[in-house]
């Protein structure tokens, strides 16, 4: 058994989580939030790109936060068209299901 390859790795874990208490069943649960955790982390990291290559929104201090394709755009701004431009833009990039625009705007 080679001790690099996937399925040796899979059978250490499962050993060593029944040695620490810790079921297979919650180490293979464990295994797939961490990809799902990567995921979220690169959508967000394509929508701060996206936001930031658009001259109405380059500057535009936008939070961004993502579950599971689902992204909430937080922040404030000073115009409605910037939030409007943000929402726009977040649904355009891959990966995006639904986003919940949560910017506020600045009265003046």
């Amino acid at each position: 058994m080679k001790i690099g390859s996937v399925p040796a790795i899979i059978g250490l874990s499962a050993f060593t989580a029944q040695l620490s208490g810790c079921g297979y069943g919650e180490l293979i649960r464990l295994y797939f939030q961490e990809q799902e955790y990567q995921k979220d982390q690169e959508l967000i990291a394509e929508i701060k790109g996206a936001l930031l290559a658009d001259s109405d929104t380059r500057h535009a201090p936008v939070e961004i936060e993502a579950y599971l394709g689902d992204v909430r755009l937080s922040g404030m701004l000073a115009s409605s068209k910037q939030k409007q431009r943000a929402e726009d833009i977040t649904e355009q990039v891959s990966g995006v299901e639904s986003v919940v625009n949560a910017i506020e705007v600045r009265g003046r």
